[in-house]
């Protein structure tokens, strides 16, 4: 089972920013609190270098896309995480979701990872391999107790990019390395 880290292609395509720090800090938050957030939109401003896409560059643990992206990967990961809406300016002529993937614990083989903790924390990754039982239902996530655990996706999370032709998505093959 092919696994992926998420990446866009912020050279060719549009990428988004928060708009305020206090967002951008509550959306890096440990305890991130979706339920709240997900009570209005997010506001965002897109940076027009490039053109647009299907998938925007943003934080590292989210996953920004069209609503024509979200829709096409909504039957595979909707019961992964949640979708948020993102709160864009006016005059940008696509609407934008955010998707916040779930924490799946207990997915890596820790004997065959290098990985270092601080307690329950991981705090660096050099090769990341995962228990092919703990992902094989999972096409979008993160890895639990691991802050800034990039998304990692699916072979079919891939597939429906590919066939739905969605554009800004460079994933990174892992081969059992973390990229």
């Amino acid at each position: 089972m092919a696994t992926y880290r998420y990446r866009c292609d912020s050279d060719e395509f549009h990428s988004v920013a928060m708009r305020s720090k206090a967002m951008r800090d509550r959306l890096f938050s440990a305890d991130l609190d979706i339920a709240t957030l997900a009570k209005r939109p997010i506001p965002v401003v897109v940076e027009e270098d490039g053109k647009p896409g299907d998938f925007y560059s943003s934080l590292p643990h989210l996953v920004v896309m069209t609503a024509r992206a979200a829709e096409a990967l909504r039957g595979l990961i909707d019961d992964e995480g949640r979708f948020l809406t993102l709160d864009v300016r006016a005059s940008y002529p696509v609407s934008l979701t955010m998707f916040v993937p779930k924490a799946i614990p207990d997915c890596l083989d820790e004997e065959k990872s290098i990985i270092r903790r601080v307690g329950d924390v991981i705090v660096s990754v050099k090769r990341l391999v995962f228990r092919k039982e703990a992902i094989s239902r999972h096409h979008c996530f993160r890895i639990k107790h691991f802050e800034l655990s990039a998304v990692i996706l699916s072979q079919a999370f891939i597939d429906v990019v590919e066939a739905q032709k969605l554009r800004g998505l460079l994933p990174i093959k892992l081969d059992d390395e973390f990229g």
